[in-house]
């Protein structure tokens, strides 16, 4: 939990608001910021893996013939 609150203090500008000081609000804005990333990283893979699937049709129309 001290690595944690250390990297969420250097990370934030050095200092955690008054209302982060209760250890349970900043390891819920912690969780949430990570709950954000890991959500718009998956957008990010599947807009990526439509991405390859359009080029994969472009370049072998031999596999996808109906």
């Amino acid at each position: 939990m001290d690595a944690l609150k250390a990297l969420c203090i250097r990370e934030c500008g050095g200092k955690l608001a008054e209302d982060e000081q209760d250890a349970r609000v900043w390891l819920t804005g912690v969780l949430s910021m990570c709950l954000g990333f890991v959500h718009a990283f998956e957008q990010e893979v599947e807009r990526f893996k439509d991405y390859v699937a359009l080029m994969d049709r472009a370049i072998n129309p031999h596999r996808h013939k109906k």
